[in-house]
């Protein structure tokens, strides 16, 4: 299954249970409000990640796989706090997890699955794709691994795919907001011509579905 046949659901208004900003870039191209110094994505303990949990795959991301319970996630990281993620009427639970100030990691359940995790992203540099790709990594340094990629637009949100890895990235606000301010889905012109170099990665995503448990027992 390709990535963003879950992602087009999951891109929504972030509610968080304790005070959390939404990280997620509104739709419409405007600045998006982030998490505020002293609230949620903030720890005065940081995450402490080895060297393997900093690796982000289509299946995995800080030690945690796809399909993992949630009440997995709260014994592996005690900092977790409870979220609230909606889109088109719908919602369903998530978890975010502070990394280090103004970082996070997010865990995401689905509309009809609320136990398992479906979707893992996260804003935190200390996280790599397997060529080292990274929040704060460049669209530039994107198009020198020679990866294939795609270009999405769920919702309005501009998606680069890292197709072979099935990874999403989303760039910073303000390299979107121009981005949008000079393409409009012209035939023949290649987006990613259109992206600025010097378009940041602001989060890495990684989707898939899970089994239905109650179906299998």
């Amino acid at each position: 299954m390709r990535l963003y046949s879950v992602v087009l659901s999951a891109l929504a208004v972030l509610a968080c249970a304790q005070a959390c900003r939404d990280p997620r870039p509104p739709a419409d191209g405007t600045a998006a409000a982030h998490p505020q110094q002293g609230e949620s994505a903030a720890s005065s303990s940081p995450l402490m990640l080895s060297d393997s949990d900093r690796l982000i795959t289509r299946r995995s991301l800080a030690g945690v796989a796809l399909c993992t319970s949630f009440d997995r996630i709260d014994s592996l990281f005690p900092s977790a706090r409870d979220t609230v993620v909606e889109s088109e009427g719908q919602s369903w639970p998530g978890k975010l997890v502070p990394v280090r100030r103004d970082e996070w990691i997010l865990f995401e359940g689905s509309g009809p699955d609320t136990n398992q995790v479906w979707r893992m992203s996260t804003n935190s540099p200390l996280v790599h794709t397997r060529k080292g790709l990274h929040p704060g990594s460049t669209i530039g340094d994107v198009l020198a691994t020679g990866d294939l990629l795609s270009v999405e637009y769920p919702e309005g949100y501009l998606i680069v795919e890292l197709v072979d890895e099935n990874i999403g990235i989303m760039v910073d606000d303000s390299s979107a907001v121009r981005f949008w301010q000079r393409y409009h889905y012209e035939e023949g012109v290649d987006p990613l011509a259109v992206l600025e170099r010097s378009a940041r990665i602001a989060w890495l995503i990684a989707s898939g579905s899970c089994p239905d448990r109650k179906a299998a027992t």
